[in-house]
C-alpha cells in the first residue's frame, strides 16, 4: 500500500469516529416504553412505563386526549433510568370512554425519541 493510499485511509476513518463521536450513543438497545391503558365502569387509568437495559437520563411527554375535547392532558420531564429497573413515568386516571381517546408517549434518550406503544388491558 502506498503512502499517500494509507495516509488518506486513515483520514477517512478517523473523520468517520468523529462523526460518530459528535452525533452521540443512540438510544440503548433493549430501552422500552408504554403507556397501559385499562377501563373499567368509566373509570380510564394510564400508566406511563419505562425500562432501561442500562444507566440513562430519558426525557419523556405524554399528550392524551379525547374526541370530544373534555379530556386534555399534556404532561412530560426527565426522569433517570437505572439499569434493569422499571420507572412509572406518570400515572393518571379520570372519568370517561376510553375508546375514544388520542394517547402519545414519546421518550427520548441520548438525543434519540421513540414512540411507544399503548397496551390496553
Amino acid at each position: 500500500m502506498s503512502p499517500v493510499f494509507a495516509s488518506l485511509s486513515l483520514t477517512a476513518a478517523l473523520a468517520a469516529c468523529a462523526m460518530d463521536q459528535a452525533r452521540g450513543p443512540g438510544p440503548a438497545p433493549g430501552l422500552t416504553c408504554a403507556v397501559d391503558l385499562r377501563a373499567d365502569a368509566g373509570l380510564v387509568s394510564l400508566t406511563a412505563r419505562a425500562l432501561s437495559p442500562v444507566s440513562s437520563l430519558a426525557h419523556w411527554g405524554l399528550s392524551v386526549t379525547s374526541a370530544d375535547g373534555a379530556v386534555v392532558i399534556d404532561q412530560g420531564g426527565t426522569a433517570t433510568l437505572a439499569a434493569g429497573q422499571p420507572v412509572i413515568l406518570s400515572e393518571i386516571a379520570f372519568t370517561g370512554n376510553a375508546s375514544r381517546l388520542s394517547t402519545d408517549l414519546t421518550l427520548t434518550v441520548n438525543g434519540l425519541s421513540q414512540d411507544c406503544p399503548i397496551t390496553t388491558h
